[in-house]
């Protein structure tokens, strides 16, 4: 081999290794984890103080065909206790119709079954640890979305997801097409926005929890630098700066540092999705102040006019 072969394959070799270091791989947004929690992993368990802050109420289920519909069906199951229906019956326990709502199997999680639900059109056939099995995403035929993990694209191998995983970039619309699908909630509108790690804050994080609005985010718990799952985010300690979650495996309050992810931290967060309302075709104070303003005055201009009109025509003789 002369010098220049040599020194072109070694040039490729070195542009290789950078582009494996350096280039973020397509994993990086997306949940990998299955309905049993690895082992060895920080469980987050802390004694009750007076310091945390928890929103109550917000409901916890357990994994159910993919952590990231789970941690988002939480959220609905909060907002169809303090605002909205949004689950049939009460959804404040993890009831057949709480299922139905995270993941549809029709209570039989059958690939071999009649029904056309999320389960058997997504699941279905069963991916194998070296094989991604092309499932209705990509066959067609599906059935009609009607849950959040059909919302959120949960195990669709068109997008090279394995049974129970979904991306990052598809929480906020899961919420939103959801809750769209369910239900006509008039001038309110369901609204979310995802949101990097870097493009929030400890304050921002600590301002919507006051504000009684779970989240959700999408984390590394083992600290190899990729992300693996999504949890529900539900409280905060700022004497500590921890922040609480319910993780999909157990009802337990888990608590973590607030660090983003990289190499060796674990539990660092990757990203952040917010859910919220818009009631933007409902007039503010301001607004109704102007619109009184204006009643009152057209109402004073109205007046002087006719009794302009009325008003008795004096004679100058």
């Amino acid at each position: 081999m002369n010098r220049f072969k040599r020194n072109g394959l070694l040039c490729m070799l070195v542009a290789v290794i950078f582009v494996v270091a350096v280039v973020e791989p397509v994993f990086a947004q997306q949940s990998t984890t299955g309905p049993i929690p690895p082992p060895g992993i920080d469980p987050g368990i802390r004694p009750v103080t007076r310091d945390q802050v928890i929103i109550p109420g917000v409901p916890a289920y357990l994994w159910h065909h993919g952590c990231g519909p789970t941690a988002v069906g939480m959220v609905v199951g909060y907002w169809d206790g303090v605002l909205f229906d949004l689950v049939p019956g009460d959804a404040s326990t993890q009831t057949a119709a709480v299922n139905a709502m995270i993941a549809d199997d029709s209570g039989n999680p059958d690939c071999d079954a009649a029904d056309g639900d999320h389960y058997q059109d997504y699941s279905c056939p069963i991916d194998t640890l070296f094989f991604l099995q092309p499932d209705k995403s990509e066959t067609e035929g599906a059935h009609a979305s009607n849950c959040v993990a059909d919302f959120f694209k949960t195990s669709w191998s068109l997008l090279g997801s394995r049974y129970g995983s979904s991306w990052f970039t598809d929480a906020d619309s899961s919420w939103i097409d959801y809750v769209y699908w369910y239900c006509d909630i008039g001038l309110t509108k369901p609204a979310a926005m995802n949101k990097y790690f870097s493009e929030w804050s400890w304050d921002r994080y600590k301002f919507e929890i006051d504000r009684g609005r779970p989240m959700v985010l999408l984390v590394d718990i083992n600290g190899d630098g990729d992300t693996d799952h999504f949890v529900t985010a539900i409280g905060y300690n700022d004497a500590t700066m921890e922040y609480a979650i319910y993780n999909t495996w157990d009802t337990n309050i888990h608590w973590y540092k607030w660090r983003e992810i990289g190499e060796g931290i674990s539990w660092g967060i990757y990203g952040i999705t917010m859910f919220y309302w818009l009631r933007g075709e409902i007039p503010t104070l301001t607004e109704w102040g102007v619109i009184i303003f204006g009643v009152v005055l057209l109402g004073f201009i109205t007046w002087v006019f006719l009794r302009r009109r009325r008003a008795p025509v004096v004679s100058l003789r």
